[in-house]
């Protein structure tokens, strides 16, 4: 006889607290930008939801639809708010102003 279960979905295995943790022990915006490029993570300029940082938190813990990547915070649901480490801090001010220009997507084209 065949038991059926039904998938019951697992919590992400790493908070992005503890990824934001891991990427700020790296050490350096230069540690940072070679990590998300080996990891083929790319995003858009100003764009909280869409940048490097963001499409990384996403790579490592799923889905986070209420996430905001700003500089100096990862703004989440309910007002939740964590303080970037100052290597992730660094890289994203760097990130913005194009000195990462390998991990950036090019804007999408509007009719």
């Amino acid at each position: 006889m065949i038991e059926i279960v039904e998938a019951v979905p697992t919590a992400p295995s790493r908070t992005p607290a503890q990824v934001l943790a891991n990427l700020g022990s790296l050490g350096s915006p230069e540690a940072i930008a070679a990590h998300l490029a080996h990891r083929g993570i790319r995003g858009r300029v100003s764009m909280l939801s869409d940048c490097p940082i963001a499409r990384y938190l996403r790579a490592e813990c799923g889905p986070l639809p209420d996430m905001l990547v700003g500089c100096a915070y990862l703004f989440g649901p309910g007002g939740t708010s964590t303080a970037q480490p100052e290597p992730v801090r660094e890289f994203i001010r760097e990130f913005d102003e194009g000195h990462w220009p390998a991990l950036i997507d090019a804007p999408e084209a509007t009719p």
